[in-house]
């Protein structure tokens, strides 16, 4: 099993997954995850088991505006809720 970053081709994978977890609808998780492909501060990794995507995992770049407030998370990734 490797961990590498999702390719278009893995949506369809990752769609299942969410549905069969209650996670919403397809149509919403798949534009979802290709919006996500398609910008930099966004990133979704998968669990590839010999072809099988077998976990998902999404995170978000954070920066907090200037003058941030002290009790600001930090730059970063996160994962998004």
């Amino acid at each position: 099993m490797v961990c590498r970053l999702t390719e278009i081709a893995d949506i369809p994978s990752i769609t299942r997954l969410t549905a069969a977890e209650g996670g919403g609808s397809p149509a919403v998780v798949e534009a979802r995850l290709k919006e996500d492909l398609a910008l930099a501060e966004r990133c979704t990794v998968v669990a590839d088991d010999d072809g099988q995507i077998s976990a998902f995992g999404r995170v978000r770049f954070f920066e907090p505006a200037e003058p941030a407030l002290l009790n600001v998370a930090p730059t970063g990734f996160y994962v998004p809720s």
